[in-house]
């Protein structure tokens, strides 16, 4: 099996840069304390083995350059009332990146609370709905760079390998404080387990 990692297009940081945040309610938007619910089911090592309950996600494809900052732009717009309700939609964390393929490719996201959620006014937005699904986890605290979260990956993808896991190609990774915060930093890298069955 071989992994797919993002390259040198998604080698900058956390990628929300100050030009974004030009408007405060974005700002205000991204200090979110909802999050994705998780159920931590075993740890070896650094890996912590999770079960995710099906979920919705506002999910957008993008493809070029910084595609965290123009993922969440469109995304952004969904949440102050670019829906067919035009009313505003909680944010919640963490912003997931998943890389898709190919270079230049990928797929920003962010769970909903309510899986009714008002439908996009945007074609470039969708509402995905994600099943229950079993995942293998290592949480990185503090200011990083996305070369580390890269070889987190490679050695995350070689370790579930070596044990005979079955597991996605591609890396997930979610990051969950905004750029401007120093301390308290949190990114993760996740790989779904493919040989547990879907419940």
């Amino acid at each position: 099996m071989r992994i797919l990692l993002l390259g040198g297009v998604f080698r900058s940081s956390y990628c929300f840069r100050a030009a974004f945040f030009q408007n405060h309610q974005i700002k205000e938007c991204i200090m979110a304390t909802q999050h994705q619910p998780y159920q931590v089911i075993s740890q070896e090592a650094d890996i912590e083995f999770r079960y995710y309950p099906a979920a919705a996600f506002a999910r957008v494809h993008v493809q070029g350059a910084n595609p965290l900052t123009v993922g969440f732009r469109q995304l952004a717009n969904y949440i102050f009332g670019g829906n067919q309700a035009n009313q505003s939609i909680a944010m919640t964390i963490p912003v997931v990146l998943e890389p898709g393929m190919g270079n230049h490719d990928a797929h920003v996201s962010f769970y909903l609370t309510d899986e009714n959620a008002p439908q996009p006014i945007s074609s470039a937005v969708q509402i995905a709905h994600q099943q229950g699904r079993h995942v293998a986890a290592i949480t990185v605290k503090g200011v990083v760079f996305q070369a580390r979260l890269d070889a987190i990956a490679t050695r995350l993808h070689a370790t579930l390998v070596a044990k005979g896991r079955g597991c996605s190609a591609t890396p997930e990774f979610r990051y969950y404080t905004p750029p401007w915060q120093l301390f308290g930093r949190r990114s993760e890298v996740l790989f779904t387990l493919t040989d547990i069955p879907t419940p």
